[in-house]
Formats: C-alpha cells, sequence, structure tokens
C-alpha cells in the first residue's frame, strides 16, 4: 500500500495482477465496479469457476493464486492440479487394466472437459481412462 488511506498506486495494482496471472489456467483481473465508483477484482479458473474479491485481497491472491482459488473452490491445490491436467491434453495414458491383466497404456487424446465433465462433478481419485475403457466405465 502507497499511502496513509491504504491505497495502492497503479504500479502497485499492475505489479500484482502480473504476480497473479503467472498460472496458466488462472486468470485474476482488476476493472471498474458495478457503480462505477471503484476497482473491482475478479478470477475466473479455467473451466472450474469464477469469482469476485475486493481489491484490498489482491495482494494475497498474487502471493498463491492456486492457493487463494482452491480455497474458494474449496478444495485442495493438488486436486485442482488433476482437474487441470484432466482438461487438456497432456498426454495422460490410460491407468486401466486389460483382460489379459496389464495397464491399458492407451493415451487419452481429449480433456474431460471437452466432454462435458463440470468441475464440480469432478473426482481427482477416480482413474485415467481412454474413450475404450470410458465407455466400459459407462461414462460416455
Amino acid at each position: 500500500m502507497s499511502n496513509k488511506d491504504n491505497t495502492m498506486t497503479v504500479a502497485e495494482v499492475d505489479r500484482l495482477l502480473h504476480e497473479a496471472n503467472r498460472h496458466a489456467n488462472i486468470h485474476v483481473c482488476v476493472g471498474p465496479s458495478r457503480d462505477q465508483m471503484k476497482l473491482a477484482c475478479s478470477m475466473t479458473v479455467y473451466q472450474a469457476g469464477y469469482f469476485d474479491f475486493s481489491l484490498d485481497e489482491l495482494p494475497l491472491v498474487a502471493n498463491n493464486p492456486k492457493e487463494y482459488a482452491a480455497k474458494r473452490l474449496d478444495t485442495s491445490t493438488e486436486a485442482l492440479d488433476k482437474w487441470f491436467a484432466a482438461i487438456r491434453y497432456d498426454g495422460q495414458q490410460c491407468t486401466a487394466q486389460t483382460k489379459a491383466k496389464r495397464r491399458c497404456g492407451n493415451y487419452v487424446v481429449w480433456g474431460m472437459g471437452a466432454k462435458g465433465l463440470e468441475y464440480q462433478d469432478f473426482d481427482p481419485s477416480a482413474p485415467i481412462l481412454c474413450r475404450v475403457h470410458q465407455k466400459i466405465a459407462g461414462r460416455m
């Protein structure tokens, strides 16, 4: 904070926004409030949620945006990481066991988010399944 009345300079807000936006799946922005009388902040967590917060909270958000997002989504940072991995293709392999009792290993070529899975329904402990094993499991 830059002065006696606890206001931030534009440079401080800009620096904090830069820090808060260091995570690829979390976007933080600052803009005019609905009544246009002050600044307001918002956070978008990719395919998981959107929420507003006060400018006073921006330093806390900038310090650890993923932790703040996890807290607001009522989850852990580990579960949030699994969500981010699930909604994008990053070479994940199917963890199902084949009839021959071996790990399937087929590559998952689409993220769960692309097939309509909502964050609220996401189970971070669920196995990662290819299309074949998702059909078998009744997920498609």
